[in-house]
């Protein structure tokens, strides 16, 4: 099936392989201010650019997590991709752990954690193309990733796969027996390249890609198009171990903490009929626990996540919040489609100290914050 889609920087075609999932549900389309690369592919269920219901998102975790076989003997890394696929992957490795109650999981970042030793590889076509992988600084996580012999690769979308080929060579000299990869994403349209690039790196026997819709596109940039000046999205901030919380995987996890329940039934309570729980950047799984929870307790729960990534409106954007950054790198951070009249309440779920900076994202979307780190779980 063929979908050919106009965005302010060129045309879009798109040719689909047969699947349960519709290119409706799960897909929109923008236009990147991005020379590199002017076209985004835009999920409907990963909770980054539009807001979506946490049980809707829980299904998209089950659905992937079900898609990675594995022998009873393998040592499993699973690995997000920052900024968008951080919450994606890990809500995935939950999925997947609660079947078979093992595995290991980190997050790529763009963030600086001094002493950590670090993997580091290009995303070629970001807006912020360096990343950070970071081995675990617990002995027993070092040495569970170093008899990893299957990594699964959890992105939402894969158009090409070299920044995965990238991640897995720079993962190779930590990772000896490392011999199989499986990729994970929502949307999978790079025609197997994605597969073959990784598969050709020395020792990698096998790879296998899995996602809910697959296909291959073109596109056609606009020999007209004038960009808007873009700014940085690139800072210089001091590390960040300080924001290293127990709910996300910068220096890895094995398992992901509990939500504290007094502090669901708490919020369950204020947040009236319809909720938006928003995440901050790379932390965004902290915000899916609150948002399912909140929705076990009755609540029409939605989440999303503010983002560094700069969009141009028009097309599947129809609103562009500009919000500041909490990590203090100085960087423009926005939420895509946010209307706060939809919601009785919002919260922005953040796991960087209550300073004056989170207390402006507030106040410009109309939210309470809540502070949610191991020990220090806190409401407004």
């Amino acid at each position: 099936m063929m979908h050919s889609v106009g965005i302010a920087t060129g045309r879009l075609h798109i040719r689909l392989q047969p699947s349960d999932w519709t290119l409706e549900r799960l897909c929109g389309f923008a236009a990147r201010n991005n020379p590199k690369r002017g076209f985004l592919f835009l999920s409907k269920v990963l909770g980054k650019h539009w807001p979506v219901r946490a049980g809707e998102m829980r299904q998209t975790h089950e659905a992937l997590a079900e898609r990675v076989p594995a022998a009873a003997d393998d040592e499993v890394v699973f690995i997000g991709m920052a900024e968008t696929a951080t919450g994606l992957g890990h809500g995935v490795f939950d999925a997947w752990q609660e079947r078979h109650g093992r595995g290991l999981y980190l997050q790529t970042t763009r963030y600086t954690l001094d002493g950590a030793a670090a993997f580091r590889f290009e995303e070629a076509h970001s807006h912020a193309s360096e990343i950070r992988l970071y081995a675990p600084d617990s002995a027993a996580l070092r040495e569970r990733l170093q008899r990893a012999t299957l990594a699964v690769l959890v992105d939402d979308e894969i158009s090409t796969g070299r920044t995965l080929a990238a991640l897995v060579a720079s993962l190779q000299p930590s990772c000896p027996v490392l011999r199989r990869v499986q990729l994970l994403s929502l949307t999978d349209f790079s025609a197997g390249k994605a597969c073959a690039a990784v598969g050709a790196l020395p020792g990698i026997e096998s790879c296998a890609s899995a996602s809910l819709l697959s296909g291959d596109f073109s596109f056609e940039p606009d020999p007209a198009f004038s960009a808007p000046p873009a700014e940085s999205a690139v800072g210089a901030a001091p590390c960040r171990r300080g924001h290293v919380a127990g709910y996300s995987a910068r220096l890895g996890l094995e398992r992901t903490p509990a939500l504290p329940a007094a502090l669901a039934d708490r919020l369950a309570q204020a947040s009236g009929r319809r909720c938006l729980v928003v995440g901050t950047g790379e932390f965004m799984h902290g915000a899916f626990l609150l948002a399912h929870e909140l929705e076990k307790r009755g609540v029409e729960a939605y989440v999303q996540s503010t983002t560094r990534s700069p969009i141009l409106a028009g097309t599947d954007i129809s609103q562009i919040e500009r919000v500041p950054d909490p990590y203090g790198e100085g960087i423009p951070n926005f939420l895509y489609n946010f209307r706060r009249g939809d919601y009785d309440r919002v919260w922005v779920v953040h796991e960087t100290p209550r300073d004056e900076t989170v207390a402006r994202l507030c106040s410009i979307l109309g939210a309470d914050s809540v502070l949610l780190r191991p020990g220090e779980e806190a409401g407004p």
